[in-house]
């Protein structure tokens, strides 16, 4: 069991009270708090601090502001987004913003993100430092906890010449030197060093896809689900109750390819033993970041191929009906290997290929992919799923079974890693 520190306290406790003031103001101080002790544990991420003499006006305005943060884009030809300081000599700064009483940091991330471009579209939102600020005055002292998170950003990039603040560059060694602060400096170095492990066109059509179809998803989760699927709603009950038995007391927990995170609410709120839930999903869209969650829910935004997580760091992962959406055999051994790296023990799940499943389950998987537009790549047989996991994870232990719900089949695995 992980035994990290980021456990919800006890009533009476500090954080306790915290987490009872958020609910009843609509706060997010509790949440944000969970976010930035699960960050430290889940990524590598390195500290940068910043020390600063201030005055008694910008003390009191640093109290007021605990948490801000920091924002790194870049475009598909990994060039930069920087904007010009209002300072005497030239130099770059990067987008920055507080943290509000009401947002978290995902949250903000998208309203800075929106103050550079209205119509500015982000993928692979992922956090590459921390920053901690420290403003003194006088012997008084404030403490800032700040994340810098970087995130690609799609279409036109030119928007940023038609403005006198913010510009898109090469990044040159010149343009480095001339950021005026040396924690964005550092936090640039990893981003850059982070840049080198992507592919920045992976599984782009999916997330276009996403984007595309959310107002057919809307009409599909409040009217299909609601009127024409009570079966498979049974049948999801009965999936998170596989799901709960399978993660048992797992205090760290990933789900791979969590879409609008409806089944980690489930969850979470069938095992109150867990400490947070990683939703992590490649698309973002309005429909995920909409949804209602628990506070102990935290979304990412990562390539599950190519995850940024710290090795063994969650005690359980999920990878649910992924595994015919990957393009191809190389994508499938990035994600098992991706899993395996990251997680103790994972489960596996997926649809079987509905050509040989029943005549409803192939009318529902016309419906997913004419109306819904769903972009399964390759469906995999029984025997095929069994080989692919079994050839994946040799000499490990393993457990397949089979699921059956009203629009068709799946095939899932239980994996231990934790005694490699």
């Amino acid at each position: 069991m992980n035994t990290m520190s980021f456990t919800t306290a006890p009533d009476g406790s500090e954080t306790g009270l915290t987490a009872a003031l958020d609910r009843l103001y609509d706060t997010k101080f509790s949440q944000n708090k969970l976010t930035l002790s699960a960050y430290s544990e889940i990524y590598d991420l390195p500290v940068f601090a910043h020390n600063e003499e201030v005055n008694e006006f910008s003390l009191a305005y640093a109290s007021s502001r605990t948490e801000f943060v920091a924002l790194l884009l870049y475009d598909k030809n990994k060039k930069v987004l920087l904007e010009l300081t209002n300072s005497d000599r030239f130099s770059w700064s990067i987008p920055i913003a507080s943290v509000g009483e009401q947002e978290t940091f995902l949250d903000t991330v998208l309203r800075l993100a929106r103050s550079v471009s209205p119509k500015l579209s982000l993928y692979e939102i992922e956090p590459v430092a921390l920053i901690k600020n420290t403003f003194t005055n006088k012997g008084q002292k404030v403490v800032n906890d700040g994340v810098v998170f970087m995130a690609r950003i799609d279409g036109d990039p030119a928007f940023a010449a038609r403005t006198s603040k913010h510009h898109i560059v090469e990044l040159s060694d010149q343009d480095l030197e001339a950021v005026r602060k040396p924690v964005f400096r550092s936090a640039i170095h990893c981003m850059r060093q982070r840049l080198t492990t992507f592919d920045l066109e992976t599984q782009q059509n999916e997330i276009e896809h996403n984007e595309a179809a959310g107002a057919r998803y809307v009409v599909h989760n409040r009217v299909i689900k609601k009127f024409f699927l009570t079966k498979s709603k049974r049948k999801k009950l009965e999936q998170s109750k596989i799901l709960t038995e399978a993660i048992q007391n797992a205090g760290l927990v990933l789900d791979v390819s969590a879409g609008d995170s409806a089944m980690a609410n489930e969850v979470v709120k069938r095992k109150p033993d867990i400490r947070a839930y990683v939703a992590n999903d490649l698309a973002l869209t309005t429909n995920i970041l909409s949804a209602k969650r628990n506070s102990k829910i935290m979304i990412s935004n990562h390539d599950a191929t190519n995850l940024p997580f710290r090795s063994k760091s969650f005690d359980f992962a999920i990878c649910m009906n992924t595994l015919h959406h990957m393009p191809g055999e190389g994508h499938i051994r990035a994600l098992l290997n991706s899993i395996r790296r990251v997680a103790k023990r994972a489960l596996i799940w997926d649809f079987s290929d509905p050509k040989s499943g029943t005549v409803g389950h192939r009318a529902w998987n016309f419906y997913y992919k004419r109306w819904l537009k769903d972009q399964a790549q390759h469906y995999l047989s029984d025997e095929h799923f069994r080989d692919i996991i079994s050839s994946a994870y040799q000499g490990l232990d393993i457990n397949f079974s089979e699921f059956y719900a009203a629009h068709g089949k799946f095939n899932y695995a239980l994996i231990e890693f934790d005694n490699e």
